[in-house]
């Protein structure tokens, strides 16, 4: 009765009513709620009556709030899956459905109605207290899936809700710590069992929720939503699922499966059989991989807390590293950009050699491919007056390199496949040749060979155009890269060694670079002609820049992390 009696308090009353009743149940907390009502029924006549009817925002975002609250507290109470709160009695669900169904059709139907809310909704603050609650959802539902999962590999011939879901739906299970999770691609299996269903619906649902709050970490987004979109990542738990790291004695193709296949997790398109290395308390041992997995999900989000421990805000930035942290296994009271670097690197050893991650790697390093009409936009754009009111950066704190440079580190500690390396290094060159077609000048205007007095300089900017943060970034980022991919691809081809010696003598005679970009084409140029020799050199370490100018001659290309 107190329950049918909170319920109508709910919504049958005037707004004050309303407001007043869902501040109460807020500011009571979950448990002394739980003590004294049905949570569960609370919670689904939120999710199916109150929330869509509701026209107030106030009202909707402590709608919002208690629903947050409201599923942490039965997920931790609740004795099997934490989903079994949207349904109260068995005996509730449609003749059609069974006890299991219903629970799931109902979870799904409250997510999808907050994923409205946090996508479309009219209001600022309610599109951010829905991602909130998405984030504590999404903690329910993955850590249900995984107990589920767990259940069926333990008892794959049981009866009941889970007793369809075979031994290779759970096959794929992947322990790091405590924590149980499958990672791969979302859109890679059918679902040939009501479990694969259920887990391919929820790793559309966490992707999606990754979309939101990667589309809500923007720079030009307002502090408050930052803010919702790195407390939603905390929430989520999905920076604590990354897989474990192969051991010190697995062999360099054990080191290569464990790190991607973990992730990738997909049946090929030919029909072959991809296995899947398991990390156990005795063993590693190979399984089947089949069913939904959740690799690309966390890779987005891991990338949304990297730049959002680069976000100008400092309680933005404590949020999103703190979650890191624990998610990474770091030190909870580490500097924020000290937690950066080392965050980086545990996600860099855990995920080495998953093609998802290669080619964010590459592109981390190498930056957008360059073109040369751009650039000269670019560099047109240099020399002209600064206009008055030029539109200042979104994010002051937030150094561009900075990312960069750590991919180029982690590119540099082994975490590619040749094969993507080369690919890589092949786009980096394409790069540079359109750098110097950007800003080269003619040989007849530089003085043919180089030996002859005229500029090789199109820019009216002090020193060449590379001396300005416009031209320099790309610039620097095509150098950065060219050096961090060299001895992964060692030995070079005739043919790329070629191309690198024509780049080389084209950067020397027809482009002018200024110091900076002058020191780290000098580095890169060192790695790619030890890469041109042997196999073997110029691997490991960073590489020092060989310029004229004594003040940059020792320039590290990972000069900010120095």
């Amino acid at each position: 009765a107190a329950t049918v009696a909170a319920a109508a308090c709910l919504s049958d009353v005037p707004y004050e009513g309303r407001a007043a009743a869902l501040k109460a149940l807020r500011d009571a907390g979950p448990v002394a709620v739980a003590a004294a009502l049905d949570v569960g029924e609370l919670l689904v006549v939120l999710c199916t009556q109150v929330l869509p009817s509701e026209t107030r925002h106030s009202c909707v975002r402590r709608g919002l709030e208690l629903v947050a609250a409201w599923t942490k507290l039965t997920a931790t109470a609740a004795e099997g899956s934490p989903a079994t709160h949207w349904v109260t009695d068995a005996s509730s669900a449609p003749p059609d459905q069974s006890a299991t169904e219903a629970v799931t059709a109902n979870a799904n139907a409250a997510w999808s109605f907050i994923e409205g809310l946090a996508s479309a909704h009219s209001n600022e603050r309610v599109r951010c207290a829905a991602i909130r609650c998405l984030g504590h959802m999404a903690a329910t539902r993955l850590a249900g899936w995984e107990k589920d999962q767990a259940k069926a590999r333990r008892h794959p011939l049981s009866g009941g809700g889970d007793g369809s879901r075979k031994e290779n739906a759970a096959g794929s299970l992947v322990t790091a710590g405590n924590q149980t999770t499958q990672l791969a691609s979302c859109g890679n299996t059918t679902a040939s069992s009501s479990g694969e269903g259920e887990g391919k619906q929820l790793c559309q649902q966490v992707a999606a929720l990754v979309s939101l709050i990667a589309a809500g970490a923007g720079s030009e987004r307002p502090a408050d939503t930052r803010e919702a979109a790195a407390a939603a990542l905390a929430s989520s738990t999905l920076l604590a699922r990354l897989p474990p790291v192969a051991g010190p004695d697995d062999s360099a193709a054990n080191r290569t499966m464990g790190a991607a296949a973990h992730i990738s997790g997909s049946a090929p398109h030919s029909g072959s059989r991809e296995t899947l290395l398991v990390e156990s308390t005795d063993n590693r041992r190979e399984v089947a991989a089949s069913g939904p997995v959740f690799g690309e999900p966390i890779l987005m989000a891991w990338l949304t807390a990297f730049e959002l421990m680069e976000d100008e805000d400092d309680d933005v930035r404590d949020v999103a590293a703190a979650a890191a942290a624990t998610g990474a296994g770091v030190a909870t009271d580490t500097q924020t950009e000290e937690c950066l670097r080392r965050c980086f690197a545990v996600v860099a050893a855990r995920l080495a050699r998953w093609p998802p991650y290669e080619r964010y790697l590459i592109r981390a390093a190498a930056g957008p491919p360059v073109k040369s009409h751009a650039l000269r936009e670019v560099v047109a754009g240099v020399d002209l007056v600064r206009r008055l009111f030029d539109r200042e950066a979104d994010n002051h704190h937030a150094e561009g390199l900075l990312l960069s440079q750590l991919a180029a580190v982690a590119v540099r500690g082994g975490a590619l496949r040749r094969d993507a390396a080369r690919a890589g290094l092949d786009a980096t060159l394409t790069s540079a040749e359109e750098v110097v077609s950007a800003l080269g000048v003619t040989p007849a205007t530089c003085g043919g060979d180089g030996g002859g007095g005229g500029s090789r300089s199109n820019s009216q900017w002090a020193g060449g155009a590379t001396n300005h943060e416009a031209a320099f970034m790309p610039v620097c980022r095509v150098f950065l890269a060219a050096w961090a991919l060299a001895p992964a691809c060692a030995p070079l081809s005739e043919a790329t060694a070629a191309r690198v010696t024509a780049l080389d003598t084209a950067l020397v005679t027809r482009v002018e670079l200024g110091p900076m970009a002058g020191a780290m084409w000098s580095a890169a140029q060192v790695a790619l002609t030890q890469a041109s020799a042997s196999a073997d050199a110029g691997v490991g370490g960073v590489g020092v820049a060989t310029g004229e100018d004594d003040a940059f001659a020792n320039l590290s290309p990972c000069f900010l992390l120095q």
